[in-house]
């Protein structure tokens, strides 16, 4: 059976180095980079120390490519910054993850921890970066979103407290947490993430790393460090001058760092005891307005209820005279009803409601009248009118506006118009007959002057549906289009003398001589065209 270990899965970069977003898979047991210079091994291997060890000290980056021109800083490994002098986040805004991936081979359980930043592109320092860990696998994207862009430390912190309520039942729940510092961070890292190494020793071993130059080619490395000429121990007396200058180098840093961030927390702790002081009076001046405002509020509302009060015994006093009155007038309305009944206002209602039903009829007939009397008025004074109907109906209807009407010369009124009514329906069938007849005479006209104006012979309208008939039956017959011509149509007049005074001749005329052509013809089958 195996023995449980703790080993790195998965690391993801974004926004690193040269990196835009990049997830790399490890090897249980040994991991090689190989690659050119400036192929990003140092980057993977500086991002690796970071997580690892929670510092962005510039000295204790880039330990694989130890030059002093090649010394970098966290920020610079952020923006993208290369030996060229430019930089692929230059000018901008963004975001950026370093994370590692770690497995129990016991309890099968992952953790993922790193760090998360927020740049600026005016930003002179990091100033916005959170150390951050969670339970599980790393999310699918990468920490990615949506669009593509990595995450924001509040997406961050949103990521951790959901993994908190998925675990909320299970074990290790505070794993999921952003750390307040890096002292919480490493401290939580090597205690129960990494299970509980010693971090003093953590340390040295790091530092006892050596970064050897093979400046001369692979073969002439391991000649000279793996396999010296000299009986001489090559390899440690380098590393113990390289090990006592970077020990020096890094003590000295790690002062400087340490007197500068004891001042800063100095003025922290100044600003912070000035800022609680100011707090606290400013919560005991806020707790005094606020007591004086219930004070008034109350007053307030003790006012209203006595005003309340007040008002309320002033309707039920008007409640209790209301009641009295509505006794009162109770009474007297049965006196009333009883009086009515006892009289005879009933009837004399009745008689009131059909006068005035009676008097709107009335008035719907004066007004309907009225509109009779207008329209006999115009008809009086309408020319077009008059000259339709008779002198002894103006009389009647002239009599009929000014004086007295009476029964007898109603009934006289609407015998003449009744009369008068057919007459006019007569004359307007007997206009209407003529109106077809001349419209007949002008479609014949027009039909005759288009045959003059075209040459054509006119013939009667028989005659022309007689040839269209007997062209469809006979083409039905023998199958092909057979063309009828009337007999007249194949003569070729020349004299003009004759096609004037036939042109100026009337249909009357003309028919007749057509019909005399005509009835002499014979029906035969004409070869080539099969003309009838």
């Amino acid at each position: 059976m195996k023995q449980a270990k703790k080993i790195f899965t998965r690391m993801c970069l974004n926004n690193w180095g040269g990196i835009n977003h990049k997830i790399l898979e490890f090897h249980e047991y040994v991991n090689l980079f190989s690659g050119k210079s400036g192929s990003g091994k140092s980057t993977v291997m500086d991002a690796i120390q970071v997580i690892l060890y929670g510092s962005f000290s510039p000295s204790f980056l880039n330990k694989a490519a130890d030059d002093a021109k090649n010394r970098r800083s966290v920020l610079s490994y952020l923006r993208g910054e290369q030996k060229d002098g430019t930089a692929n986040r230059e000018g901008q805004d963004f975001c950026s993850q370093i994370v590692l991936e770690l497995q129990d081979t016991g309890t099968k359980q992952y953790v993922c921890m790193g760090i998360a930043f927020e740049v600026r592109k005016n930003d002179s320092e990091i100033r916005k970066f959170v150390y951050f860990s969670h339970l599980g696998k790393m999310p699918e994207g990468g920490y990615l979103t949506a669009e593509g862009y990595p995450y924001s430390n509040q997406e961050i912190r949103a990521l951790t407290e959901t993994r908190m309520k998925e675990t909320a039942k299970g074990g290790r729940a505070e794993l999921n947490r952003i750390y307040p510092s890096r002292e919480a961070y490493i401290s939580t890292l090597y205690d129960q993430i990494l299970g509980y190494i010693d971090g003093n020793r953590f340390m040295t071993m790091e530092k006892s790393a050596i970064a050897l130059k093979m400046s001369n080619g692979t073969g002439q490395f391991i000649r000279d460090y793996m396999f010296p000429k000299s009986e001489g121990d090559t390899i440690e007396t380098i590393s113990e001058q390289l090990g006592a200058y970077r020990d020096i180098k890094e003590k000295i840093d790690v002062l400087e760092n340490k007197i500068g961030m004891l001042k800063k927390v100095r003025e922290t702790g100044q600003k912070l005891t000035m800022t609680r002081a100011d707090i606290v009076k400013q919560q005991a001046v806020i707790r005094c307005i606020d007591i004086e405002d219930l004070k008034n509020r109350i007053d307030a509302l003790l006012q209203d209820q006595d005003r309340t009060q007040e008002r309320l015994r002033e309707l039920r006093q008007q409640e209790e005279e209301l009641e009295a009155l509505s006794a009162q007038l109770e009474n007297e309305l049965i006196l009333v009803s009883a009086d009515l009944k006892s009289s005879d206002l009933g009837n004399r209602q009745e008689r009131l409601e059909e006068l005035e039903k009676r008097s709107r009829m009335l008035a719907d007939n004066a007004a309907q009248w009225r509109k009779i009397l207008q329209g006999l008025r115009r008809w009086e004074s309408d020319e077009i009118v008059a000259d339709y109907i008779s002198n002894r109906l103006l009389n009647l209807i002239g009599a009929f506006c000014t004086g007295p009407v009476t029964q007898a010369q109603c009934l006289e009124l609407r015998s003449r118009l009744e009369e008068e009514r057919q007459n006019i329906e007569e004359e307007y069938e007997t206009y209407h007959e003529q109106e077809r007849q001349l419209s007949k005479d002008l479609k014949e006209k027009q039909k005759l002057l288009d045959d003059m104006k075209n040459n054509r012979k006119s013939y009667p309208e028989v005659l022309t549906k007689a040839r269209a008939a007997l062209e469809q039956k006979l083409s039905a017959l023998y199958g092909r289009t057979i063309k009828v011509w009337i007999f007249a149509d194949l003569f070729d007049v020349e004299d003009e003398e004759w096609k004037m005074r036939r042109r100026t001749s009337g249909t009357s005329e003309a028919e007749p001589d057509y019909r005399a052509e005509g009835r002499g013809g014979c029906s035969k089958s004409l070869p080539g065209d099969g003309a009838v």
